[in-house]
């Protein structure tokens, strides 16, 4: 399995804006839906992947997080993993989150 990791930035949507009731602590293994903005839809392949996200501190102020971020899988797109792409974390087809590759 591919280790690839890198540092991101996620912004936890709150609870009015349709978001997690509860935060997530620090601390945890966190394997959300992952859609990036870059990825491309053809001939019908799969654009979701699981995510492999980790981090020690709490949220802020306005609930982000900087976070460690891997593939859960080595077939994943790892060419998306670069600095300033932007994605989307889900769990099932609720939107929780999005973040950007540091």
């Amino acid at each position: 399995m591919s280790n690839q990791t890198v540092t991101a930035k996620i912004c936890w949507l709150p609870p009015e804006a349709g978001g997690r009731k509860t935060p997530l602590a620090a601390g945890m293994r966190y394997c959300p839906i992952v859609r990036f903005e870059q990825q491309s839809i053809t001939d019908g392949a799969a654009t979701d992947w699981s995510a492999d996200i980790t981090w020690t501190n709490p949220l802020d102020e306005q609930l982000c997080v900087t976070a460690q971020f891997s593939f859960l899988v080595e077939e994943a797109p790892h060419e998306l993993l670069q600095k300033g792409h932007r994605f989307s974390l889900y769990e099932g087809s609720l939107l929780v989150a999005k973040g950007v590759i540091l």
